[in-house]
């Protein structure tokens, strides 16, 4: 498993993630989220987008990603 961060808002009641940013935009699915290797790329991309989006809380959080690999098949 590789540790890393992603990019998320928070829901204003729960506190909980509600959207996950895909380098791109922020969506619903956190099966989309942008995987960030680094911390400080992980900032700077939270930092960036809560310039941006004042109306919502903008954080990066703590992520794994396991991959896979298929047999070839596509």
């Amino acid at each position: 498993m590789a540790a890393g961060f992603i990019v998320v808002t928070l829901d204003q009641t729960t506190g909980d993630p509600d959207q996950y940013w895909d380098g791109t935009q922020f969506q619903p699915d956190i099966d989309l989220a942008d995987f960030i290797t680094t911390k400080a790329e992980a900032r700077y991309v939270a930092g960036s987008n809560q310039a941006v989006r004042t109306d919502v809380d903008v954080v990066y959080k703590a992520a794994e990603s396991n991959i896979t690999l298929s047999n070839g098949m596509v």
